[in-house]
C-alpha cells in the first residue's frame, strides 16, 4: 500500500513488523529523493532472519532488499548516494565489505562506517543504510 502527501511517497511497514511501535514506513519517496529504512538479515517477504552470527550473509540479505526496494521505487543500485553501514564489531568489516562491493560495483557511493554496542535486535551485526535519488 502506498500512502501519499506532499510529493511524499511512502510504503509503510506491514503492522505485524517486528519493533514497528509507532507508524514507519520501508521507504519515503520525496520527489527524486530515496531513503531506505535500515536493513540487515529481516527478508522483506517476512521470512524471518538470515545470517545469525554471521554479518556477510546479513549484508547479503540486506542488500538483496536494497534492490528491491530501489527498484520498487523505479531506481537501480547505481542510483545510491550515501551508504552508512553499522556494525556491533569493527572485525566485521572484512566479512561485510566484500559483499558491499560486489553489490555496489562501479557505483561509488559516499560511505560511513559505524560500529555501535549494539542494533535494534540481538542477532543483528549489521545494519546498512541507504540514500538514492532516482531521476
Amino acid at each position: 500500500m502506498r500512502r501519499t502527501g506532499a510529493d511524499h511517497e511512502r510504503r509503510p511497514l506491514a503492522d505485524d513488523c517486528l519493533l514497528a511501535t509507532w507508524p514507519q514506513s520501508r521507504s519515503v519517496r520525496a520527489g527524486k529523493f530515496l531513503f531506505i529504512q535500515g536493513q540487515s538479515g529481516v527478508a522483506l517477504d517476512g521470512g524471518g532472519f538470515s545470517g545469525k552470527g554471521d554479518p556477510g550473509t546479513q549484508t547479503e540479505q540486506a542488500m538483496q532488499n536494497v534492490r528491491v526496494v530501489v527498484e520498487e521505487a523505479g531506481g537501480r543500485l547505481e542510483d545510491i548516494c550515501k551508504i552508512t553501514t553499522n556494525l556491533t564489531d569493527v572485525a566485521y568489516r572484512s566479512a561485510v565489505y566484500p559483499v558491499l562491493g560486489e553489490h555496489l560495483r562501479g557505483v561509488h557511493p559516499v560511505s560511513t562506517g559505524l560500529v555501535m554496542k549494539a542494533l535494534p535486535r540481538p542477532e543483528m551485526d549489521v545494519l546498512v543504510d541507504i540514500f538514492a535519488v532516482i531521476d
